[in-house]
């Protein structure tokens, strides 16, 4: 199975998290990006807790975003918004 394939296979919502499993997900992305020369803003960094997981208060099983992660997300976005190397 490619990383690709991985990333976009169905999974239950009540199915643990494989430790590592955002990280390959996010990097896949972030290549992706690259390849096409767009730009990549990381919204998963600054959303994890000490241990590298996705902070509880944001999350509703450690991979998919609840609201509040939502909002969190829209503040990153919007102070990288502001930035005149944006302003492309």
């Amino acid at each position: 199975m490619t990383k690709e394939e991985k990333i976009v296979r169905y999974r239950k919502l009540n199915q643990k998290v494989v430790p590592g499993e955002n990280a390959m997900a996010n990097k896949a992305v972030q290549e992706l990006a690259e390849r096409h020369h767009a730009k990549y803003i990381d919204i998963n960094d600054p959303l994890k807790d000490r241990d590298g997981n996705l902070k509880a208060e944001y999350t509703i099983e450690g991979m998919h975003i609840k609201e509040e992660g939502y909002r969190a997300i829209f503040d990153l976005f919007m102070g990288y918004a502001k930035e005149p190397r944006w302003n492309v």
